[in-house]
This record gives C-alpha cells, sequence and structure tokens, in this order.
C-alpha cells in the first residue's frame, strides 16, 4: 500500500471533468484506489463518489493505492491532480 497526500491544482477542483479524467486514469490499473477528503473517503473509479468529496483548488486529498501497480497509479493520479500533467 501506498500513500500520498498532495494539493489539488485542478482549477475548479474535483467537479464532474476532472473527476472523470480520474477515473479513466483509475481505471487503467488494477490497484484499489482511494481518495480521502476531510472526514470523506471515495473510491477513485466512482465519477460520483469522487465528486461528492467536495474538493476546491488548493485543498489536501490523500490518496492512497494498494495493489499490484500501485506506484504507477500514485504516481500519475497524483501527476494529474497537482497539476504535473494536464491529462
Amino acid at each position: 500500500m501506498v500513500q500520498r497526500t498532495i494539493r489539488l491544482q485542478v482549477e475548479g477542483g474535483l467537479h464532474a471533468r476532472p473527476a472523470s479524467h480520474v477515473v479513466k486514469l483509475g481505471k487503467k490499473f488494477k490497484s484499489r484506489i482511494t481518495l480521502q477528503f476531510k472526514n470523506s473517503e471515495a473510491n477513485g473509479k466512482s465519477l460520483l463518489g469522487i465528486i461528492a468529496l467536495g474538493a476546491d483548488e488548493g485543498q489536501s486529498v490523500t490518496l492512497t493505492v494498494e495493489g499490484e501497480d500501485e506506484n504507477a497509479a500514485l504516481d500519475e493520479i497524483a501527476s494529474y491532480l497537482t497539476g504535473v500533467s494536464e491529462g
């Protein structure tokens, strides 16, 4: 299991478009992906779950990934959410 807390750099936070991109990225991997924000947790492969977190740009989100490709999944999703890759 790997975990990283990141500061969201996605304009407007986790609304429909960036959330759907996270789901698209997540589905490329076999690992279990979880996003945590405040006291809420969402499956990283669930569009509605991610949107329901309500995380805004500049806020901290913790990514937890567990499985055979966990490092690659964590790096790719974290890069997107921190603005390192445009997606």
